[in-house]
C-alpha cells in the first residue's frame, strides 16, 4: 500500500481517478477471492498484498475526490463526512458480516464481498466515473 501511493496519486492527477479506482477495485476483489481460498501462509500474504493495493488506493483516492470535488468553503465538511462514512463502514461492516459467518463460513463471506466490491463500481461510475475524463480535459 505504501509503495503504490506515490505512484497512484500523481497518476490520478494526470490521468484521472478512473485509471486508479477501477484497477484498485479489481485488485481488492481479487484479494478477497485469494483470501477465501487461502490454506497456507504464502497465499494469505499474496491476498494481503492484493488487498493492500486495492483497498489502500481506493481509500486514498476516494478521499482525494471528496476534497477535490468540493468547493473550498466546504472542504472541512467533505473531509469529516468522508471519515464519518469510513468509520461507520469499518464499525458496522464487521458487525453485520459476523452474522453471515455461521451461514456461509469465512470463505463464503469473502466471496460475497467480491460481489459487493464489484457492485460498488456501479455507483462510482454513475456518481463520478463517467464525468472523470471531462474534468481532466477541462
Amino acid at each position: 500500500m505504501l509503495l503504490s501511493r506515490p505512484i497512484s496519486g500523481p497518476l490520478m492527477d494526470k490521468k484521472g481517478a478512473n485509471v486508479v479506482i477501477y484497477p484498485a477495485m479489481i485488485l481488492f476483489a481479487l484479494g478477497m477471492i485469494v483470501i477465501s481460498q487461502a490454506y497456507v501462509g504464502i497465499v494469505l500474504l499474496i491476498a494481503a498484498a492484493l488487498l493492500g493495493l486495492g483497498y489502500g488506493n481506493i481509500q486514498s483516492i476516494i478521499q482525494a475526490l471528496a476534497i477535490k470535488m468540493t468547493p473550498c468553503e466546504n472542504m472541512g465538511l467533505a473531509n469529516s463526512t468522508y471519515f464519518i462514512a469510513l468509520g461507520l463502514g469499518l464499525g458496522l461492516g464487521p458487525l453485520l458480516l459476523g452474522y453471515l459467518i455461521p451461514i456461509s463460513g469465512y470463505r463464503g463471506m469473502y466471496l460475497l464481498l467480491v460481489i459487493v466490491i464489484l457492485a460498488g463500481m456501479v455507483p462510482y461510475h454513475f456518481m463520478h466515473g463517467r464525468v472523470d475524463k471531462k474534468l481532466i480535459d477541462s
